[in-house]
């Protein structure tokens, strides 16, 4: 019996990382997805975003913002559009980001040995 494994484009594209350095990328966010996380006591909106232009086009990053730490998550919000109140008494529906273009601020740092994009602002385009 064949023991079959299928690596999608986007699998190998998450393996690459940025080649410019430590700056501003302009990336359109590919999908947003609610998970729990290992503790299972929050949720995660797993934000996937892929480089649009240049050397690294077809880079990918992936962010989990918590909902233990939301506020993490303004940044982002107000690049794609979401007018946040200074209150912070707001609820959005956050799937009309799927598809907007934001520049991202990507750097690689290792995580358990391997070397990653990471994700560390954001800002609209």
């Amino acid at each position: 019996m064949a023991i079959r494994v299928s690596i999608a484009p986007e699998d190998v594209a998450r393996q690459r990382v940025v080649t410019q350095g430590a700056t501003w990328y302009p990336v359109t966010v590919k999908n947003i997805v609610i998970e729990l996380n290992k503790a299972g006591d929050a949720n995660n909106f797993v934000t996937d975003f892929e480089v649009d232009d240049g050397p690294d086009k077809g880079c990918r990053a992936r962010v989990w913002f918590s909902e233990k730490a939301i506020g993490m998550m303004i940044p982002f919000l107000k690049a794609v559009g979401v007018d946040v109140p200074n209150s912070g008494l707001a609820d959005f529906d956050i799937e009309p980001a799927i598809g907007r273009q934001v520049l991202a601020f990507i750097q690689v740092e290792d995580y358990n040995g391997k070397p990653g994009n990471v994700v560390k602002d954001y800002r609209k385009r």
